[in-house]
């Protein structure tokens, strides 16, 4: 299955030196709750690896039947529900919408459109947030 291109994202601004570090984005409105803040969280420490378009099974679909794109993640589901949001350091906000085959315990795969980009990711051990999302 062919997949579309997605559109590149725009660099993110560089900030000048000796600036304040610009804070997390906000929890994203899809993981707030009725009583207006955000859903309890957990904090885990994972192995953070990536893939992208190449990499996985090949057909081009999530374990949740979605079209891999940036902001997705894969998950052990026995840890981290499907469906989760995670904030992950160094990459952003991104939603367990996947597994993987060697995603087991306190791993997570997170995605990006190029193989170069995934490969400079590399492997890193971060400290997660994750949302349970209902």
């Amino acid at each position: 299955m062919a997949l579309a291109a997605l559109p590149s994202a725009a660099p993110a601004p560089e900030e000048p030196v000796g600036a304040v570090p610009t804070p997390r984005p906000a929890v994203p409105v899809e993981i707030e709750v009725s009583r207006g803040g955000p859903p309890a969280s957990r904090t885990l420490v994972v192995e953070a690896t990536a893939y992208s378009y190449e990499d996985g099974n090949g057909d081009g679909v999530t374990a949740t039947g979605t079209i891999p794109r940036p902001g997705i993640c894969a998950v052990d589901p026995k840890i981290i529900p499907l469906g989760s949001m995670l904030w992950v350091p160094g990459y952003g906000w991104a939603r367990a919408e996947d597994t993987g085959g060697l995603i087991r315990g306190n791993r997570i795969d997170v995605f990006f459109p190029t193989r170069a980009q995934a490969l400079e990711w590399g492997r890193r051990t971060v400290t997660v947030e994750v949302y349970r999302c209902e």
